[in-house]
């Protein structure tokens, strides 16, 4: 099998139905779809079942609401093919990109594929390019650039080899619905990945009232602490802090200001981000 594409569905009854439907028209036949629905409570899952008629479909029900770190993890295991490329419950996809993305890594050699994007306000589209720096340079800072930014951390930019993403060990990973894809974006470039970019724009990312980006709601703080301290953990049992510690300041100082920046949305969550931050720079040295 070329391609498996994971959907992880939570509540998402407005838009789930474009997605799956622009998922399973392909152009490239040869895929799985997995849906993992995280314990959704609307109609989500009438609304998934409406396409069970087609056998590359798989469809996963958790009882409970798991967190979306939980379900990549179960999309990631039941994965088989070549290649998987993550989609949101509330985005959608061109026709082609399935068989764009997958020839140009066979093509490549590649182990993850970055490609351009749509970020969709209402009905417009605003091209956003997937690597903003020049390829080589990306290359050669991979990991800085991915501690640096969730901009090139996002699963859904990149198609991934599946034994590259399977080597990630899931379950070691706090239970988060924030800063997930910083987790698994910056332990992704740890092992030398071959990258590869493809300059055309293929992925729909749906801006709209219920997303998470770009808001801070009361687990957001708690999410984001765990996530800082599971990677930069991971890095000092590797030897690897020092290499990169001013790096993850770097992102701690940008994401503590962003967030002072907008603390009228919750200000309960950025005064705690930043005790973090003090009490986290304080250590510093």
């Amino acid at each position: 099998m070329k391609v498996s594409v994971i959907i992880p569905a939570y509540n998402s009854e407005k838009y789930i139905a474009r997605c799956i439907d622009s998922v399973l028209r392909q152009s490239l036949e040869d895929l799985e779809v997995i849906i993992v629905n995280d314990g959704s409570t609307d109609q989500t899952q009438a609304i998934i079942d409406q396409f069970l008629t087609d056998s590359r479909l798989r469809v996963v029900q958790l009882p409970n609401n798991e967190g979306i770190i939980r379900t990549k993890e179960k999309g990631v295991k039941l994965a088989k093919g070549d290649y998987i490329l993550f989609v949101d419950n509330d985005d959608w996809i061109a026709l082609d990109t399935l068989e764009k993305l997958y020839n140009y890594a066979i093509k490549e050699d590649a182990d993850m594929v970055y490609y351009n994007f749509y970020q969709v306000i209402g009905n417009i589209g605003y091209p956003q390019p997937g690597i903003k720096e020049p390829l080589q340079t990306f290359k050669d800072h991979l990991t800085d650039e991915s501690i640096r930014s969730i901009y090139h951390c996002t699963l859904w930019r990149k198609l991934i080899r599946r034994s590259h993403i399977q080597a990630i060990d899931f379950s070691k990973m706090p239970s988060i619905n924030y800063w997930e894809d910083w987790v698994v974006g910056v332990l992704l470039t740890l092992n030398e990945p071959k990258i590869a970019y493809l300059d055309e724009y293929l992925y729909f990312w749906n801006m709209h009232p219920e997303s998470t980006v770009g808001t801070i709601r009361d687990r957001c703080t708690s999410d984001i602490i765990q996530a800082f301290d599971f990677v930069t953990d991971t890095f000092k049992e590797l030897g690897l802090y020092e290499q990169y510690k001013h790096t993850f300041k770097q992102r701690l100082e940008e994401h503590t200001a962003w967030m002072e920046s907008v603390k009228e949305q919750n200000l309960k969550c950025a005064n705690e981000m930043m005790a973090y931050y003090q009490k986290w720079i304080e250590a510093f040295h």
